[in-house]
């Protein structure tokens, strides 16, 4: 009787006669759509654990068709496979397209290389143009200098013409109580 049954396994294809199972799934390797796997295929898309290329979701998704599964692709609407700059950011996507997308020293996500002020987070607080460290006058439009005296006008205490001092006590005839007065009223009498 054994041998009938055996005889009725292999003839309806349940068994391999070598009884080969190479992913121990028990399922023969003949009969088994991924041989190589056990489980076959975790997230059930039709492909195969070990070709899968995106874990838990469906594979044969992929709208821009360019081989990646759209959950898992990190550059929607472009070929996540071109990347001249070689940073592991698709082209599609890129932000620094000639730099690496990857290096941003000051944590303010625009990579170094296109960064205005990369050394700085925030880089240009009052948005004067001036990197924050550089910035002489943080809370104003270091380009705006009015008397061209180098001194931002938001900063310049002493607006004019900071060159001329009839006393030549250092402090400019604009802003010199006793602009004629070197010592300028060391009495407090105000004259």
């Amino acid at each position: 009787m054994r041998g009938i049954v055996l005889f009725l396994v292999f003839a309806m294809g349940c068994l391999e006669p070598t009884g080969l199972d190479s992913d121990g799934d028990g399922v023969p390797d003949s009969s088994d759509p991924c041989p190589m796997d056990a489980p076959d295929d975790d997230d059930f898309d039709g492909v195969c654990n070990s070709e899968d290329r995106c874990a838990d979701f469906d594979d044969t998704l992929d709208t821009d068709s360019d081989g990646f599964p759209d959950a898992c692709d990190t550059c929607a609407g472009f070929s996540d496979a071109e990347d001249a700059d070689g940073d592991g950011v698709a082209d599609g996507c890129d932000v620094c397209d000639d730099g690496d997308d990857n290096e941003d020293a000051d944590g303010d996500g625009v990579a170094n290389r296109c960064d205005p002020c990369p050394g700085d987070f925030p880089d240009d607080t009052d948005g004067d143009g001036v990197c924050d460290s550089d910035d002489r006058c943080p809370e104003g439009d270091d380009t705006a200098d009015a008397d061209g005296d180098g001194i931002p006008d938001g900063c310049d205490a002493c607006t004019g013409d900071d060159s001329a001092d009839a006393d030549s006590d250092g402090v400019p005839d604009t802003c010199d109580p006793c602009p004629l007065d070197r010592y300028d009223d060391l009495d407090g009498d105000g004259i």
